[in-house]
């Protein structure tokens, strides 16, 4: 055994250092300490605290667990791929190794992308361009590499933003100057009405109109995009205005509409959950309801069907285009549409004429739909309906099983299995007697030939005859009473038939017994060795006698045990008393009633 230093060590030592694991993990002794001095959590296992023997560590510890590389240096947010800056001053003389058509030292001719010149700096000395700057590679993380807004400029969005700060104020002063205007035309209608004005208020009134021109050119170039003064061309981009909500700012939720801070988009709606108003409320700046507002809404559903259309027919042979020719479109679909509904229409005429059923495709009364009627019902606590009279809950429907249940079949009155024979040991049906599944009812008849049938059978077994049978039936049809002469004959006959043992009708039919003669003595002694057989045969052991006649059992026979020997039937009815059946479940009955 070896220890987490890695030195073996004996039984005795590795009990003491099982002891002493045990101890620190209690709290009666001091952790262990590593190299640098630190305590080892004791519950932490060898397998990990054990360093490998390629690191030759010394005392355990989690020491070797660490990444020991160092970090790698990758670059920050301020850093990027500098764009269009030169190496340095540009050159007078041409230098060796450069590129001979521009003169710059960071390509070669291959590479150079200046215009192929017809004598290049090399020979010229002239226009030697200056040297790029090679940008270094920058070694990103993977936030890095997929950051849209890497190397984005500042300056240039503080500048669009002073631009829009002085659109918005431009704006604002030419509305005030508008509202002077008007407030000036007011006061000269005022002026014409009394009989003229004054030289001055005319001329402050051209002043006004003046700067309220320039100021709605300012205005004109905010909405319309741009107006060109001279070769300046002044370009405002058509933001929105201050007071309104921010779209980003309609939801809060982080599991709301997105919103694309670079393309400033929110395609969903940021409140789902509002009422999203009509179209003219979206289009007159309402309410929000997402950029994809406009797709599902207005001729935008029109302009899609008719795109289908020319998709269709142009699969199927038509020359048509949406862009080239959009009134033969639009009349081509109306045509379709028109056709279409009138085929419609047409067939379901057909099917009406040829079936009827026209009275049901009328509008049903919307009294009736939710099923009303006078029919005063009463419900109890549980739920269920009483009856009218009163007051008590409804009789529990049966419950039936899953299998169908008195099913008739054959003419029969009762259902098979309601019958047992217990002669045969069979299921049947009660109605006739019968045995046999899916026979043809005989009724009553049938019953009482089965009855003497069977009557007739048991004669071997100590029964009345057939003739006795119907002599009987016939004398108890009689209302007198039998004579004294034939008792005493029936006496005698019942007598000679108790003499003699009884033939199994169960065991023996297959070999054509039913009918023998069987003697009493021979029987019981046959059923002794039929019994002593099976004794053997359960135990295991080997046979004793030598006998051809003898039973043998177990594996081991007598010399003679296989020599020939003739059956009674005596010995075979035996064999069939006392044969083993394990499917029957009946068997243990059997048993009892032939040992019986």
């Amino acid at each position: 055994m070896a220890s987490s230093t890695g030195q073996f060590l004996s039984r005795t030592d590795h009990k003491k250092q099982r002891e002493l694991d045990e101890a620190r993990k209690a709290g009666t002794l001091p952790a262990e300490l590593d190299e640098e001095g630190r305590e080892i959590n004791p519950h932490i296992p060898e397998f990990m605290a054990k360093a490998p023997w390629y690191l030759n560590q010394a005392a355990p510890g989690l020491k070797h667990q660490k990444n020991s590389r160092p970090a790698e240096q990758t670059a920050g947010l301020d850093q990027w791929y500098v764009r269009g800056q030169k190496a340095g001053p540009t050159a007078t003389k041409f230098r060796k190794g450069a590129c001979p058509n521009c003169g710059a030292l960071t390509h070669a001719l291959q590479d150079c992308l200046d215009r192929p010149r017809v004598k290049g700096a090399k020979w010229t000395n002239a226009d030697i361009r200056p040297d790029e700057h090679l940008a270094r590679d920058l070694k990103l993380k993977y936030d890095g590499k997929r950051d849209r807004f890497a190397g984005f400029d500042l300056g240039q969005h503080e500048a669009l933003v002073a631009v829009k700060f002085k659109a918005e104020e431009e704006a604002r002063r030419a509305h005030v100057h508008t509202q002077k205007l008007a407030e000036l035309d007011a006061a000269d209608a005022a002026n014409a009405a009394d009989g003229g004005g004054d030289a001055r208020a005319r001329e402050e009134q051209d002043d006004d109109g003046l700067r309220v021109r320039e100021d709605e050119e300012v205005v004109a170039a905010r909405e319309g995009g741009g107006t060109r003064q001279g070769a300046h061309k002044m370009s405002v981009r058509n933001l929105r205005i201050r007071e309104d909500t921010a779209k980003y700012l309609l939801n809060l939720d982080t599991n709301s509409a997105y919103y694309d801070p670079k393309t400033r988009a929110m395609r969903d709606n940021p409140r789902p959950d509002q009422p999203m108003g009509t179209a003219d409320d979206a289009d007159a700046g309402g309410a929000f309801v997402g950029d994809n507002f406009v797709r599902h809404r207005g001729q935008t559903l029109e302009l899609f069907e008719l795109q289908q259309f020319t998709s269709a027919a142009y699969e199927k042979g038509q020359e048509l285009h949406l862009n080239a020719e959009p009134t033969q479109v639009e009349m081509m679909n109306k045509l379709f549409r028109e056709k279409k509904a009138a085929l419609a229409a047409s067939k379901q005429t057909a099917v009406l004429d040829k079936y009827g059923g026209e009275k049901h495709l009328q509008p049903v009364d919307p009294r009736l739909l939710l099923a009303q009627s006078e029919n005063y019902t009463e419900y109890d606590r549980s739920g269920r309906m009483r009856d009218r009279e009163g007051g008590a809950a409804a009789e529990a429907k049966v419950v039936r099983s899953r299998y169908a249940e008195d099913v008739l079949h054959a003419n029969h009155t009762a259902v098979w299995g309601s019958f047992f024979d217990r002669a045969t040991l069979r299921w049947g049906y009660a109605d006739d007697g019968s045995t046999l599944k899916h026979s043809y009812s005989t009724g009553e008849a049938g019953r009482r030939a089965r009855e003497i049938a069977a009557k007739t059978v048991a004669a071997g077994m100590g029964g009345p005859t057939r003739a006795e049978i119907l002599a009987s039936e016939r004398a108890g049809a009689d209302d007198g009473a039998p004579a004294a002469d034939d008792e005493a004959a029936a006496r005698a006959a019942r007598a000679e038939r108790a003499a003699r043992v009884p033939t199994r009708t169960l065991y023996g039919i297959g070999e054509g017994l039913a009918s023998a003669e069987l003697d009493g003595a021979r029987l019981q002694a046959a059923l002794a060795r039929e019994r002593e057989r099976q004794e053997l045969a359960d135990g295991g052991g080997g046979g004793a006698g030598t006998g051809g006649g003898g039973a043998q059992g177990g594996t081991k026979r007598g010399y003679n045990s296989m020599a020939a020997d003739s059956v009674t039937a005596e010995d075979m009815e035996a064999y069939y008393m006392r044969k083993r059946r394990a499917d029957d479940p009946m068997a243990q009955m059997a048993d009892t009633v032939g040992d019986a």
